[in-house]
């Protein structure tokens, strides 16, 4: 799948490998200029009239806006690619929220911005479907996975969150609900009250 758009003596090419390429020349005659790796395939460019910016729509559910001369990328949305199973406040705080999807990614929110914040995939190569979450006094997003699995990840800054800790196997179907009161150490094993 490819996404094109022309400009004058520029071709911008967005391929399925997140690849946007910006090709200069004219007729049949073109070559590399500029070449950018996004996230996810590209699915759509779209440049404004006046050609100084680029809107480039990808399969992760972000879009990014690009400078066509240098092909820098921020993005400027984000979401969810699936359907949503559960959002969940902090407790004692309304800035901040966490919403997990059935395709087992969890987006942290900064309500204020409507930024996301992180993101928290599972490192397993069986992408379980997500189900529940919850976000616990010390700044972690603790969630419950169809595959009966427990995961908490660390709030950050980071694009990605580390996985902190998983409760493998902790329920013999999937953790529909899940609800954190306090974490805390005990024999150097965690224990959720």
């Amino acid at each position: 799948m490819f996404s094109i758009e022309l400009h004058k003596d520029a071709l911008f090419v967005g391929s399925g490998d997140g690849r946007i390429k910006k090709l200069v020349g004219e007729g049949t005659k073109y070559v590399l200029d500029k070449e950018v790796i996004l996230e996810g395939r590209i699915v759509s460019l779209a440049l404004n009239q006046d050609a100084n910016d680029m809107l480039v729509g990808s399969s992760t559910g972000k879009i990014y806006r690009t400078i066509p001369g240098d092909l820098s990328t921020t993005v400027i949305s984000e979401g969810h690619i699936e359907g949503i199973e559960q959002v969940a406040f902090k407790k004692g705080r309304t800035d901040i929220f966490a919403s997990i999807d059935q395709a087992g990614v969890i987006l942290v929110w900064d309500i204020e911005s409507l930024n996301v914040i992180t993101r928290c995939v599972p490192g397993s190569t069986n992408k379980p479907r997500g189900r529940s979450v919850c976000i616990a006094d010390d700044d972690t997003v603790v969630s419950g996975w169809q595959d009966g699995f427990i995961r908490c990840f660390e709030i950050s800054k980071q694009s990605k969150a580390t996985l902190k800790w998983e409760i493998v196997n902790a329920h013999r179907g999937a953790v529909t609900c899940i609800y954190v009161v306090r974490i805390r150490k005990f024999s150097g094993k965690i224990l959720i009250t």
